[in-house]
């Protein structure tokens, strides 16, 4: 187990590496309550979110002209960079984060 979570720490750490390198803000993924996208390990891989303007990062069903759209844009630009890293990221369907996991090979 000490492996796996050392594994997921290293791709936690190597995804925000990549989204501050593309240009990409984030903030501290142990503050929910300050907008913006924070990476934090959790037991699949690592999970890409946003907390928007307003705060509370669990947004369910956001109304028309919320934001949703821009929501939308930001996670594709950054499914895109992390896809372009290697990594393969896929959406939750209830709050549609990004959960980016652990590459199977060991080369790296």
């Amino acid at each position: 187990m000490g492996v796996v979570d050392s594994n997921h720490t290293e791709l936690v750490s190597r995804v925000r590496r990549e989204l501050l390198e593309a240009g990409f803000g984030l903030a501290d993924g142990t503050d929910d309550d300050t907008p913006g996208m924070r990476v934090v390990h959790v037991p699949a891989g690592a999970r890409v979110y946003w907390t928007p303007l307003g705060g509370s990062a669990e947004l369910p069903g956001l109304p028309a002209g919320s934001g949703g759209n821009t929501r939308s844009a930001v996670f594709t630009a950054v499914r895109a960079v992390l896809t372009m890293h290697g990594h393969t990221v896929v959406a939750t369907s209830e709050t549609s984060d990004l959960i980016v996991l652990p590459s199977p090979r060991t080369d790296r």
